[in-house]
């Protein structure tokens, strides 16, 4: 189930980055490249990041395995 939030938050933030970033670039070939250089590796990881901390804050995860687990999952 996180991987459908997952997604879909990453979706919602990577169109609203790309649409504040294309208002300052005009050119569609450097547009692409922020897009695919900084837009969605920071987009992706922080999503990553804030479901695993949402599972962190969860009474499921009680020791390590579970952190390699959900960690390596996430991935």
């Amino acid at each position: 189930m996180g991987r459908i939030g997952a997604i879909f938050f990453a979706t919602v933030r990577e169109l609203l980055s790309f649409f504040i970033v294309s208002l300052f670039v005009d050119n569609a070939q450097t547009l692409k490249r922020i897009e695919t250089i900084a837009i969605a590796p920071f987009v992706e990881e922080t999503t990553k990041g804030l479901f695993l901390l949402a599972t962190i804050s969860s009474r499921k995860f009680n020791n390590m395995t579970d952190g390699i687990i959900y960690g390596g999952a996430m991935v």
